[in-house]
């Protein structure tokens, strides 16, 4: 309850209704019932959804929604979307279901750079470099046969 408290999370990130119970643990937000279901039919690839109230909750998860939250995924998600595109809790079904599907699943106000940070900052630090696989030396090819060693041209001259 203390993260629905936080600022900009005691309201629904996608239509702004007051209250909400129901967050996306892998996008960061908190959400009204009505976009939770929106959020589901995603599916979990996009928005893993979960009960604030029913729901048991890993530590790992928590410390997502503690770092993220409202306000710093939609300044991401909506960076260059026209603020006359925002839903409210008045907006149609279809509405929510366009809008929350533009955000998350065609991603057209996304700022990439904004995403990369959140990321980074996610894990604490920039992303490390890619360590090189332990690969076995390669094998020393085995030399050509030389002329006299059993090449056959096919032609019975041996």
């Amino acid at each position: 309850d203390e993260m629905t408290r936080q600022p900009g999370n005691d309201a629904c990130a996608e239509c702004g209704t007051k209250r909400p119970r129901w967050a996306s643990i892998n996008l960061g937000v908190f959400v009204c019932i009505r976009c939770s279901g929106i959020h589901r039919n995603l599916g979990v690839h996009i928005s893993q959804v979960r009960s604030t109230d029913m729901d048991k909750w890993l530590p790992d998860q928590m410390e997502v929604m503690r770092r993220r939250g409202n306000r710093k995924v939609n300044a991401v998600y909506e960076a260059k979307m026209p603020k006359a595109k925002k839903i409210t809790s008045a907006s149609s079904m279809a509405q929510a279901e366009r809008f929350i599907r533009a955000k998350y699943e065609h991603k057209e106000w996304l700022d990439k750079k904004k995403l990369k940070a959140l990321k980074a900052a996610d894990k604490g630090t920039a992303k490390p470099p890619k360590k090189a696989k332990n690969k076995p030396p390669k094998k020393a090819a085995a030399p050509p046969p030389s002329d006299d060693e059993g090449s056959d041209d096919g032609s019975g001259d041996d």
